[in-house]
């Protein structure tokens, strides 16, 4: 992002070269606090004007938000119209809800030590248990869970408008990558939560502007299998065939 270019200079670090960033007058490194890259700095840039914007606009009660790399389910609004009949998902974004945002997909990258307690409890463990809390509870599947500080992932998401203003007064302090706002947002007392079934994805088929570490071709077909996505219920969004999953 070329706004950015002046906060950025052109180093080494422990022996190799590192793009450094200039923040609160000194400078990080990649994965320090408050290392963004150009394409993180632009993203939070984009949705902070997105946000604005909407609040602007009294007639918007809500915003379905995708990024431009999602891979949407192939029957797509019946998906989302029989994830968001369910209460437990379909209120936080309601227009006559108190608020809240929906994660149409979310990737979570590891197990986590829950129930114990410490840095790395979040996880698959731990939506899974909050998964059977409260199908026990209800007696019926679930369709979404609560996100906790290891669910990430922007491709896809509805927020309430309630949520708005927490969100454009986190990014203007903000020194992490935006989906790290979930856990902003679940302080200020707003339901976060992400659909079991994802019914859109992220297409890790190309190279990524915000994060450059991923590289040109990723395997999609590992990441499905990490964020337990099920690929076989997505079309590709230029022949709109279903993807071929490799056996």
């Amino acid at each position: 992002m070329a706004r950015f270019k002046h906060e950025y200079v052109e180093t080494t670090y422990k022996g190799n070269p590192v793009l450094g960033r200039k923040w609160q007058g000194k400078l990080v490194f990649p994965r320090q606090p408050g290392y963004l890259t150009p394409g993180e700095q632009g993203y939070l840039a984009t949705m902070r004007q997105l946000f604005e914007e909407a609040m602007q606009d009294q007639s918007i009660s809500t915003l379905l938000v995708f990024d431009d790399d999602a891979l949407l389910h192939c029957n797509f609004t019946e998906a989302l119209s029989e994830l968001l009949s369910e209460e437990r998902c379909g209120s936080l974004v309601d227009i006559h809800g108190t608020g809240g945002v929906l994660l149409l997909g979310a990737t979570i990258w590891i197990n986590g030590t829950f129930p114990s307690r410490g840095r790395w409890t979040g996880g698959w463990r731990q939506v899974m248990y909050d998964i059977r809390a409260t199908e026990k509870r209800t007696g019926r599947r679930t369709q979404c869970f609560n996100v906790d500080r290891k669910t990430m992932g922007t491709f896809g998401v509805i927020y309430h408008r309630h949520t708005f203003p927490y969100i454009i007064e986190w990014i203007q302090r903000a020194e992490k990558p935006f989906d790290h706002i979930w856990a902003h947002l679940t302080d200020k007392g707003f339901p976060v939560r992400a659909a079991r079934d994802a019914i859109v994805v992220q297409d890790v088929r190309h190279e990524s502007s915000v994060d450059p570490s991923r590289g040109l071709q990723e395997d999609l077909w590992a990441r499905a299998r990490q964020h337990r996505w099920d690929m076989s219920r997505f079309c590709d969004p230029a022949t709109g065939a279903s993807l071929q999953v490799p056996k």
